[in-house]
């Protein structure tokens, strides 16, 4: 669990990190890195169903200089998930 920029707590459950990572195996050295971006983004744009990308350039990854993008919702004020 992380706080966002809006200082929701934000979660990213097993269920949902074992989705990810089996659509993107490339990531699972990277859950941190997943984490730190929702708490300290580069910027955020809002998606247009409500949801909220993340993004942040990471330049120290084997994999070389790239973005990392996550979207998540905060569903109230105090709640939020990870969505991919």
């Amino acid at each position: 669990m992380v706080r966002s920029v809006n200082r929701v707590q934000v979660r990213l459950n097993e269920e949902r990190w074992h989705r990810i990572v089996t659509r993107h195996p490339e990531l699972e050295p990277y859950r941190d890195h997943l984490l730190e971006t929702v708490k300290d983004p580069d910027f955020i744009a809002k998606g247009l169903h409500g949801e909220l990308k993340a993004a942040r350039l990471y330049i120290d990854i084997p994999m070389g200089p790239r973005y990392l993008v996550v979207v998540y919702r905060e569903v109230n004020a105090r709640v939020g998930l990870i969505i991919t």
